[in-house]
């Protein structure tokens, strides 16, 4: 009967043992979701952003359209002026005030045209940086999912352990 008792002390304490390594398993991959969940979350975070910053973007575009509308107008405007000038110098009005004119309005049509290629600018870095953090999130979930199995798998493995290490002491005790 010593020796039996003896038996089952010693497995007992290899059931610990092996219950105390599993823990420390589980605690370790506990703390690897745990960060997992904290990098997704900050992921999440910078998308909303990007998402917003994308907005903005959108915004932007629409601005700049309605600044190509007023491009052309300027345009249309330039030409019915540039017509103008060309009556007013068949009048023989000074060459230097018309040269003054169209210098004004070529500045200001350069102005909106870098206005235009900044705002186009901006809008293409906001959407390269939504695909960059969607990348990030998809790659961040698909580590969670594996570690979530790999937990799955740890804790069935434990319970069949537990299970084959109980059998014998419940048989020696019947």
């Amino acid at each position: 009967l010593q020796h039996e008792c003896k038996n089952l002390k010693e497995a007992s304490d290899g059931l610990a043992k092996d219950l105390t390594e599993l823990k420390t398993k589980c605690g370790v991959l506990d703390e690897e979701r745990q960060k997992s969940e904290f990098v997704l979350l900050d992921t999440i975070a910078e998308v909303k952003v990007a998402r917003e910053q994308a907005w903005i973007g959108e915004k932007g575009r629409h601005e700049l359209e309605q600044v190509n509308k007023e491009l052309l107008l300027i345009g249309e405007l330039q030409l019915k002026y540039q017509e103008k000038l060309d009556r007013l110098s068949a009048m023989k009005r000074c060459d230097q005030e018309l040269e003054q004119v169209k210098e004004s309005y070529k500045e200001e049509v350069k102005g909106k045209e870098q206005q235009l290629e900044a705002k186009i600018a901006a809008l293409e870095a906001c959407r390269a940086r939504v695909l960059e953090l969607d990348n990030a999130i998809s790659t961040n979930e698909d580590l969670i999912t594996a570690q979530k199995r790999t937990i799955t798998i740890l804790n069935e493995q434990r319970f069949e352990k537990l299970e084959v290490n109980a059998l014998p002491i419940f048989l020696l005790g019947a």
